[in-house]
């Protein structure tokens, strides 16, 4: 059998067996809450603490724009505070695009019907 012929199989397989038992996800297109955006900015706030204590501790900043020794705290803050907005806008960005797709889904099902 040919590298080809296997991979051919193996796909097959994983299709068919997706066709018969479709797994549901808990989480749906368009169905995102606005306080996820707020969620997601935890991973960003808990990397610049530890960005923060690891360069006060080793003197070294991973970027430019938390190095506190070079800004100063109050520069810093405008800094994170600016990171901060922009992730959330990227955030909420995301959970429109997910809206806008789970009411395009809706509208398709509603006209194959």
């Amino acid at each position: 059998m040919s590298i080809r012929a296997t991979w051919h199989s193996i796909f097959s397989a994983k299709r068919r067996s997706a066709r018969a038992s479709p797994k549901r996800s808990s989480a749906t297109i368009g169905d995102s809450p606005s306080s996820a955006a707020v969620v997601w900015l935890g991973y960003p706030l808990v990397y610049a603490a530890y960005s923060l204590i690891h360069g006060a501790v080793t003197g070294f900043y991973p970027y430019p724009f938390i190095n506190v020794s070079n800004l100063g705290y109050d520069k810093l803050l405008i800094n994170m505070a600016v990171l901060v907005l922009v992730f959330l806008g990227l955030g909420l960005a995301l959970i429109g695009i997910d809206r806008r797709m789970g009411r395009s889904n809706e509208q398709a099902a509603g006209a194959a019907t």
